[in-house]
């Protein structure tokens, strides 16, 4: 399978409503990488969750409930001189209120008390600072990715129309649905398939009762009452995506491998 997402190596027209990466967003890519029909996922899904890693780190990780990710040690690829693998790992963590049947699940709520009292929410536009919402039609006013919303309501339970992802919004169920919905449909090298992404971790979704700093009893990482806690689930999906660069050291360059098995 691919990832039926819009890429523009200029501005364009989208085909549906979405959400708008331009490329700026997107460390290291440069605009001819997003060509339709190209090698695109291999340059625009290490440089999303980069980003991701580099806003994180920059905004507190402390501060985006429910987000983890992280970028492990790079290793050598055997027999490639210069080339490397990068595995990142990104989690996001949402919540379901099983006392309460008629609620879906949902990100995690955010402290309502203590030093945390309403941190944890996180905007679109907090991760991609230059990031759009374009409708079916509409320009897209540059370089970039656009990310379908047709591909993602279900998981992420919302809908294009309602969609807000202004400063000051919560919008960690899209980044929970782009996560579940990537990791199922990335590509991967192959002998006919030239890839710099050579491995996706095995879907992975966890299930667990709330516990820890999320339940304390001062200064809570939630708002998810303690003696509420054994009525919730957290439910944790997880994509570890392998890609691999080679660098080129009379050009201080490195850049996306992009090879057949």
């Amino acid at each position: 399978m691919a990832l039926a997402f819009e890429t523009f190596d200029a501005d364009g027209a989208a085909v549906s409503d979405g959400v708008f990466i331009p490329v700026a967003d997107l460390p290291g890519v440069l605009a001819a990488e997003l060509a339709p029909g190209g090698s695109w996922e291999s340059y625009f899904v290490p440089a999303m969750l980069e980003q991701i890693r580099a806003r994180a780190a920059t905004l507190g990780i402390n501060t985006l409930l429910g987000l983890t990710i992280t970028l492990g040690n790079a290793g050598a690829v055997a027999g490639v001189p210069r080339a490397y693998s990068n595995v990142y790992t990104v989690a996001m963590q949402i919540a379901d209120n099983l006392g309460d049947n008629t609620v879906p699940p949902a990100a995690i709520p955010v402290p309502t008390v203590g030093d945390n009292l309403d941190v944890g929410a996180f905007a679109i536009t907090d991760l991609f600072p230059g990031a759009s919402k374009v409708a079916a039609a509409g320009n897209t006013g540059g370089a970039g990715v656009l990310i379908p919303s047709s591909l993602l309501e279900d998981a992420g339970n919302f809908t294009h129309a309602a969609l807000d992802i202004s400063a000051g919004q919560d919008n960690r169920m899209w980044l929970y649905a782009f996560i579940s919905y990537t990791r199922s449909n990335l590509d991967l090298r192959s002998a006919t398939l030239a890839s710099a992404i050579t491995a996706v971790a095995a879907p992975s979704q966890t299930f667990a009762t709330p516990a820890g700093a999320l339940i304390a009893a001062a200064n809570p990482t939630s708002g998810i009452p303690a003696a509420e806690a054994p009525n919730w689930s957290l439910i944790t999906v997880t994509m570890g995506v392998t890609a691999q660069t080679i660098d080129d050291f009379a050009a201080r360059t490195s850049n996306p491998r992009v090879v057949t098995a």
